[in-house]
């Protein structure tokens, strides 16, 4: 009986292994992929889930600035999340960082990159927009007081067709 338990034991726990190897699908997700490679401008079919969690369209965050500092016009990208600020933490870090207000989201378009001054994607509209000169990097501050850095998007776009 003994022997009969350990070859059950050592069976059970081949299956487990080999199981727990094996890619899992939810319902939500849909069958598991490797988005390592995705770029920022993938798009999905409506009403599936993209790698960042929004349902369909545009699943970064973007900012089209054109000023008085970029005449021509750059498109950004999402860099990297600062943190949640009250107004006076803001203040006092946007003056050491020495940034320069240059006006708020005008139009949000999640199903075509930004291309016009002051559009953006998946950032709502009157958000603040401020520039660091030195950087060359824009900082959003959205709903909630959430405080994002923004890079020049160099990337190849992906085509935006899915």
């Amino acid at each position: 009986m003994t022997r009969f338990l350990k070859v059950s034991c050592f069976l059970l726990i081949c299956l487990l292994a080999v199981s727990a190897c094996q890619p899992r699908e939810s319902a939500e997700s849909g069958p598991s992929t490797n988005q390592s490679g995705t770029s920022a401008s993938t798009t999905t079919q409506p009403g599936e889930r993209g790698p960042t969690g929004y349902p369909d369209g545009i699943q970064n965050l973007f900012v089209f600035y054109k000023g008085e500092h970029l005449v021509e016009g750059e498109l950004f990208i999402y860099d990297r999340y600062l943190g949640q600020f009250t107004e006076d933490e803001f203040n006092q870090w946007k003056d050491r960082l020495s940034l320069e207000y240059v006006g708020s989201v005008e139009k949000e378009t999640n199903y075509e990159l930004p291309s016009k001054n002051m559009e953006a994607s998946r950032i709502p509209v009157h958000s603040p927009v401020y520039i660091d000169l030195y950087e060359h990097k824009l900082y959003v501050l959205s709903e909630g007081s959430y405080l994002y850095r923004m890079r020049v998007f160099t990337e190849e776009l992906d085509p935006l067709d899915p």
